[in-house]
C-alpha cells in the first residue's frame, strides 16, 4: 500500500526533521556517525513525527522549527531502541538491510544505541520538565516492553494481557506521547493534551494489531515483509497468544509445534488454527474498538484540515492491505 500523504506543511516538517536528525547525530567519530546515519536512513513510516507535527498544526502551533526538534528527539530515541532490540532479538535484518550489529559489530552497535539516547535527551533538555518527563517515561516503557516480550524466549508463557502491555509500551505509548507533545506545546491544545494522547495511543494500538495480522495474512509484495517474520524473530504476537489460550489441547499442541519449527510451518494450516481459535476475529474487533476511540478523541480538536488529516491517518492504518 502506498505511503500516507501528509498535508503539504507536514511533509515540509518531516523534511526538516530528517535534516535535524542528520545535524544532531553528527560526530567527529566517523564510525559512530556512520552507524547512526545508517539506522536512520533505513527509513520507516515516520508515523510518530508526522502525528506530532499534524497535532501541533491542528492546534495552531507556530514555532515549527522548535517543535520539529522535539519530534526529532523522540524519533532518535525510538530509533536508538531499535538498535538494541535487534541485538536482543538476534535479528539480522532491519527493513531489508543488515542490522547495525551485523554490519558494524555487536560492541559498536551497543554504543551507537547509547549515543542516540544521549543525543535525544540533549535536545529534549531544552523543553519543559513535563516534556522531559514524558520522554523519560516513554523510554522506560520501551525497556520494560522489550524485557516483557522476552518472557516467551526465556520459557515463560505470555498472556493476552501481557501482549497488550507490550503493544502499549513498544508502539502505542510512543505514538501517544508524540501526539500529546504536539498538543501540549500549543496554547490552544494544552488543556486537551490528554485527549491527544488518547488519540495517539489508540492509533498505535490499531496500527500494531494490523501489523500482527499482516504477519500471517499479508501479501509480501504489498507489505515488503515475508510471512511469519515475527515468529522468525521469536516474537509471539497477540494472534498466537490468543490462540494458545483458546484452542483445544490437541490443536494448541500442534500450534506450539509450528512455533518451534516455524521454518517448516504450513502457513495455511497456521491461519486455520488462528481462525478456529477466534484469534483473527478477536484482533479485528479490537482494532475496531481502538480506531473508534481514536476517532472519538479527535472531536476535542479544532475543525480544520489538519484534524481531518488525523482522521485520515486512522482510516489509512485500518485499511492497510493484507
Amino acid at each position: 500500500m502506498t505511503a500516507f500523504q501528509w498535508e503539504r506543511e507536514v511533509q515540509e516538517d518531516l523534511v526538516r526533521i530528517e535534516a535535524i536528525m542528520d545535524e544532531v547525530l553528527h560526530t567527529n567519530v566517523s564510525l559512530l556517525k556512520d552507524m547512526a546515519r545508517y539506522i536512520v536512513d533505513s527509513g520507516g513510516k515516520r508515523l510518530r513525527p508526522g502525528v506530532n507535527m499534524t497535532v501541533y498544526r491542528a492546534f495552531g502551533g507556530i514555532d515549527h522549527h522548535v517543535q520539529s526538534r522535539l519530534a526529532a528527539a523522540f524519533e532518535i530515541l525510538h530509533t536508538g531502541t531499535l538498535v538494541h532490540d535487534d541485538i536482543n532479538d538476534c535479528s539480522t535484518l532491519r527493513r531489508g538491510r543488515e542490522a547495525v550489529h551485523v554490519k558494524y559489530g555487536l560492541q559498536n552497535a551497543i554504543v551507537c544505541g547509547d549515543f542516540m539516547f544521549a543525543k535525544s535527551f540533549l535536545i529534549a533538555a531544552r523543553h519543559s520538565h513535563e516534556v522531559i518527563e514524558r520522554l523519560l517515561e516513554t523510554c522506560i516503557g520501551l525497556a520494560e516492553g522489550e524485557i516483557l516480550q522476552r518472557k516467551w524466549i526465556d520459557g515463560e508463557s505470555l498472556t493476552v494481557n501481557d501482549r497488550m502491555d507490550i503493544i502499549d509500551m513498544k508502539t502505542a505509548i510512543p505514538i501517544g506521547a508524540m501526539a500529546w507533545a504536539g498538543a501540549h506545546n500549543t496554547d490552544e491544545g494544552r488543556s486537551v493534551a490528554q485527549r491527544a494522547f488518547d488519540y495517539g495511543l489508540n492509533l498505535g494500538r490499531a496500527f500494531q494489531l494490523k501489523d500482527d495480522l499482516m504477519d500471517f495474512l499479508g501479501d509480501p509484495g504489498q507489505t515488503g515483509k515475508p510471512l511469519l517474520q515475527d515468529l522468525e524473530q521469536g516474537n509471539i504476537t497477540l494472534p498466537i497468544t490468543f490462540a494458545l489460550e483458546n484452542l483445544e489441547t490437541g490443536k494448541s499442541v500442534e500450534l506450539r509445534g509450528m512455533i518451534e519449527d516455524h521454518k517448516n510451518a504450513d502457513v495455511k494450516r497456521l491461519v486455520y488454527l488462528l481462525e478456529s481459535s477466534g484469534a483473527l476475529d478477536f484482533i479485528k474487533k479490537k482494532m475496531d474498538i481502538h480506531t473508534d476511540i481514536a476517532l472519538e478523541s479527535i472531536k476535542a480538536f479544532p475543525d480544520n484540515r489538519f484534524a481531518d488529516s488525523l482522521i485520515n491517518i486512522v482510516e489509512y492504518v485500518s485499511n492497510r492491505e493484507c
